[in-house]
């Protein structure tokens, strides 16, 4: 016997937050992004995952960032600039 268990629909924010995390591409001897994550973890006490990803690993990563390190991304919300502006990002980001 088949039985089904209908839960209550999660609203798209909540999805969307659910399935996404904090991307930051990155790569090692780049002290522009080592500063950059440290001020995205003195602000990021909302405590989203956070994935740190060598472009490195993949030349095709390589090949899309390697003028443009450090990169946050969150779902298809991407920030490109000075780490002062990361919490902004992520309050827009978390938000919309």
């Amino acid at each position: 016997m088949l039985a089904l268990c209908l839960l209550p629909a999660a609203s798209p924010k909540v999805v969307n937050l659910v399935m996404n995390k904090l991307r930051l591409y990155t790569t090692a001897d780049c002290s522009l992004c080592e500063q950059f994550l440290d001020t995205l973890l003195q602000v990021n006490s909302g405590g989203l995952s956070l994935e740190v990803i060598d472009i490195v690993s993949s030349d095709k990563l390589l090949h899309q960032y390697a003028e443009r390190i450090p990169v946050l991304t969150l779902g298809d919300a991407v920030y490109e600039g000075a780490a002062d502006g990361i919490e902004h990002f992520l309050h827009t980001a978390v938000n919309r």
